[in-house]
């Protein structure tokens, strides 16, 4: 029981160690002076202007068409070996 409540008063008081050492301020180093810092905040504006053309088709001249011959199909592929198994 001696050592239950001992190993309990260690833990609450490291706890309360941490807890005061989270609540300080932190301090700077003696003699470091903190610089200012220049936010420098760059906008890339892209304009981009996009032109429609006319889609009609000159009257004189036909739509373009191409015609190609029947494609002959693949032949099918050669059945795998034969393989039995080996013990």
């Amino acid at each position: 029981m001696w050592v239950f409540g001992g190993s309990l008063g260690a833990f609450f008081a490291v706890l309360a160690g941490l807890g005061f050492q989270a609540q300080a301020p932190a301090e700077a180093a003696p003699g470091a002076q903190r610089e200012s810092r220049q936010i420098v905040v760059r906008r890339v504006i892209k304009t981009v202007v996009v032109h429609h053309r006319a889609t009609r088709q000159p009257a004189s001249r036909p739509p373009a068409t191409t015609t190609s011959a029947p494609v002959a199909p693949a032949p099918a592929p050669a059945p795998a070996p034969l393989t039995t198994q080996s013990s």
